[in-house]
Order: C-alpha cells, then sequence, then structure tokens
C-alpha cells in the first residue's frame, strides 16, 4: 500500500519553507517534517432528511517525511518515513 504522499512540494510551499521544516531522526536517518492539516467541513449532505455528517469534520491530519539528502529537489513527502518508492507507480 502506498503512503499518503505530497507530490511536487516545490509547487506548494516555497523552498526558504522547506529548508525551515524541522528535522527529525529515525533510526539514525535525517527527514524533514512538515504537517498537514487535510480536515474539512461536510456543509452539505445528498440526503433529503435531517443527517448527522452536515457539520462533521471529516479526514485527518497527517504527518509527511522526506530524508534531509533531498533538500533543494521536488522529490515528495511521505507519510511514512521508512516507504522507499520503487519503480513506476500506475
Amino acid at each position: 500500500m502506498i503512503p499518503d504522499r505530497i507530490l511536487n512540494p516545490g509547487k506548494t510551499y516555497s523552498n526558504e519553507k522547506l529548508l525551515n521544516l524541522p528535522i527529525v531522526d529515525f533510526e539514525g536517518v535525517k527527514f524533514r517534517k512538515i504537517i498537514r492539516d487535510e480536515r474539512r467541513l461536510i456543509t452539505s449532505c445528498q440526503c433529503y432528511h435531517d443527517c448527522k455528517c452536515n457539520g462533521s469534520l471529516v479526514g485527518k491530519v497527517v504527518e509527511y517525511f522526506r530524508k534531509v539528502e533531498y533538500d533543494n529537489t521536488d522529490k515528495a513527502f511521505y507519510s511514512d518515513p521508512t516507504y522507499t518508492p520503487t519503480g513506476i507507480i500506475l
């Protein structure tokens, strides 16, 4: 299973912001960490009666990681720091 990811982070964030992200260490490997709030508020429902989903939050807050050695590149951030992309992802 492929973890959540941020593709082309340079298009979403400035290089200065990416270089100022905190550094965390997992088993001797240093990673940049970014936290993204991906929750959204449901403001309308598809049902014709009063439903419980209206006004609720869905989604999650996700932590993304990228190796420090990839600074100044456009390599993706992944929600699993141990994930290593292999081959072509379809």
